[in-house]
């Protein structure tokens, strides 16, 4: 790969603490140890630590089973590439301490039991606590594996309050809505306190790493959970996705695209990566893609993980695109390298132009070309399950908006739109 440029300090502050990571290198390693800025500072919140039981003073709380719940794992799945279903597990609320939880079954398909515990402390349910805890994995190179919340981390460890948490650093929040418990993206945090001195991974025992880049949630009994992605469409992936990066043949791939539930501008390509995956022999599931077509003139690819390691001088590579990137450094990307989104009644079209696909190397904070030639996502909308989709009548008024999320007053027949009447949100052909 040859480097063109170097990043500009706004677009390196955005990922400032990713280090140590190892993740599907040349030599196979499938474990993300991706490093946060986060680390205990034993001592600084003596006083604030005082306020809030430690994992030892929930243990001793009586519990009492309320009812059969669902778990979907985001952490724990994206480090140890498990699955990110979700799972049915038993939830028990404290006696005295309401909003308390215990779900227990957690990781069953990791552990290959169903007794496994995850207390969370939603007493709050603007601000939500996953305790410190240890998860029942036992780590084959660092020992050990505890889980935590960063609001948890943030409060515990570094002495801030709630409300300073919520102003501070909102998309971490874990929050209690409607009886699901949504914890964002990177928002559950993960530790190894006896990891060795040589560690492969370069663990740091003190410090806290990123699970992973997906969201998850605890369905408590009585919640309805709502899938925030909607089948768009199957997909073929082709021209160059990384394969020239690393000196191999393009090849086409097939995959699914989502479409945001509440937000038809926003798109997730499942497993975006995993021709580059196959071609390196990677033996691990490739990271999702998400995309911004809200100016379907210039999509944005935001800048994610590929799970793939560069070594000792690049570290963990990190894709974006040009138009990202530009935004980042508050400028405007040239036309020759803008991706767009093209959409006719049959499929959808994501083009990423030549050299508009980019990867940021962690360690050595520089920017290689992600694509010599032009790639594409085709989507195949005949085959989104989707048909003639009939909208429920109720009270409230129809609204129609096209798939980049524009308005549409009187649709025309044969395209595909989105629908909203009330609550309900749909992909309709009109008739």
């Amino acid at each position: 790969m040859k480097k063109f440029f170097t990043l500009a300090l706004v677009a390196a502050a955005s990922v400032s603490g990713v280090a140590g990571v190892n993740v599907a290198s040349v030599k196979g390693v499938q474990v993300d140890k991706s490093a946060t800025t986060i680390k205990v500072r034993k001592g600084v919140a003596g006083e604030a630590r005082k306020t809030r039981a430690d994992i030892s003073e929930y243990e001793k709380y009586t519990w009492t089973l309320i009812g059969d719940g669902k778990y979907q794992s985001s952490a724990i799945a994206g480090t140890y590439d498990a699955s990110t279903d979700l799972m049915p597990v038993k939830v028990y609320e404290a006696e005295g301490h309401k909003g308390v939880y215990k779900a227990v079954g957690v990781w069953a398909d990791i552990l290959k039991v169903d007794t496994q515990a995850l207390i969370v402390d939603a007493s709050n349910p603007d601000c939500v606590f996953v305790p410190k805890q240890y998860t029942g994995i036992n780590d084959q190179v660092d020992n050990e594996t505890y889980i935590a919340s960063q609001t948890w981390v943030f409060q515990d460890d570094q002495g801030f309050t709630a409300d300073e948490i919520i102003a501070g650093v909102p998309d971490l929040v874990p929050t209690l809505k409607n009886s699901i418990i949504t914890f964002p993206a990177k928002s559950l945090v993960l530790n190894w306190p006896n990891a060795p001195e040589d560690s492969s991974y370069d663990t740091d025992p003190e410090a806290w790493y990123i699970g992973g880049e997906d969201a998850g949630c605890l369905v408590l009994p009585g919640g309805e959970y709502k899938d925030p992605w909607t089948l768009y469409g199957k997909a073929t992936m082709s021209g160059d996705w990384l394969f020239g990066c690393f000196g191999k043949t393009a090849a086409d791939y097939e995959t699914e695209v989502y479409v945001a539930t509440e937000d038809a501008t926003k798109f997730k390509v499942k497993t975006a990566l995993k021709g580059i995956f196959t071609a390196l022999n990677f033996n691990a599931t490739s990271p999702d893609i998400e995309l911004d077509a809200t100016d379907s003139q210039n999509v944005e690819l935001p800048m994610t993980s590929t799970k793939i390691n560069g070594g000792a001088e690049d570290g963990l590579y990190y894709i974006l695109n040009d138009q990202y990137l530009s935004n980042l450094n508050n400028e405007t990307a040239e036309e020759s390298l803008r991706a767009t989104l093209t959409v006719d009644d049959e499929k959808a079209v994501f083009s990423f132009p030549a050299q508009s696909l980019l990867l940021y190397a962690s360690t050595s904070n520089g920017l290689y070309y992600g694509n010599k030639t032009e790639a594409l996502i085709t989507v195949s909308l005949a085959h989104s399950g989707v048909n003639n989709v009939a909208v429920e009548s109720d009270n409230a008024p129809v609204e129609y908006f096209t798939i980049q999320g524009l308005r549409v007053a009187e649709p025309q027949s044969g395209s595909l739109v989105i629908c909203r009447q009330g609550d309900k949100v749909s992909k309709v052909i009109v008739k």
